[in-house]
């Protein structure tokens, strides 16, 4: 009985282990290893967000990475927001809340 209950108490912990995601890993490197380069993303979102443009538009991105792909310049094809992308949006949601 005693056993059994030490087994059940050890496997809510192995399922409560959050594993961290791709995203997650590039938010806090943007968070805490890179804020420079955060505070450059975010200046370059205030500023196309001046010429009523987004410059992390998911749409935008593809659209713009679909044209790099087809004149052979981007490697490969834009597949939505992949885990850099979202790992950046994310970080800016925290540090510049009002750049979109």
């Amino acid at each position: 009985m005693l056993i059994s209950g030490v087994i059940l108490l050890v496997i809510p912990l192995k399922i409560s282990e959050a594993k961290e995601k791709g995203w997650q890993f590039f938010r806090d490197d943007f968070l805490y290893e890179s804020p420079e380069v955060l505070q450059y993303h975010c200046d370059r979102g205030k500023e196309a967000n001046r010429k009523s443009i987004s410059a992390f538009n998911d749409a935008w991105i593809n659209k713009i990475t679909k044209l790099r792909f087809d004149a052979g310049v981007a490697p490969i094809e834009p597949n939505g927001s992949n885990e850099f992308f979202s790992g950046l949006s994310m970080a800016m949601k925290s540090r510049c809340p009002g750049v979109w």
